[in-house]
């Protein structure tokens, strides 16, 4: 069964119905979703259970682990519209070590 109903002929939001045993970050990287967007975007306060609905948005570019020394500047090289995309994709401009973005 799949689990993904695409809304706007498979554009970037998505509605996802959560299965057993299915954790939030599992399913964000499986999507292509910023963990932490998914969690603010649905009001999450606890780990996501079977049935629950999830929003989500596909989010485009390579995946990156932040490491000790990143900064969203030094990440993205300094370049100011670069800067922005970041924050608008990953939406947030905070980051901390170990934290899955997308460049």
């Amino acid at each position: 069964m799949n689990n993904l109903f695409d809304l706007n002929d498979f554009n970037s939001k998505l509605i996802y119905k959560v299965s057993q045993g299915e954790r939030i970050s599992d399913i964000c990287d499986r999507i292509g979703e910023c963990v932490y967007a998914a969690i603010r975007d649905n009001s999450l306060t606890e780990e996501v259970k079977e049935y629950d609905v999830l929003y989500l948005e596909k989010t485009s570019g390579k995946l990156y682990v932040v490491e000790v020394g990143d900064t969203i500047e030094k990440i993205c090289g300094y370049d100011e519209n670069k800067i922005h995309d970041f924050i608008s994709k990953n939406k947030t401009d905070v980051i901390f070590v170990g934290q899955k973005v997308y460049i």
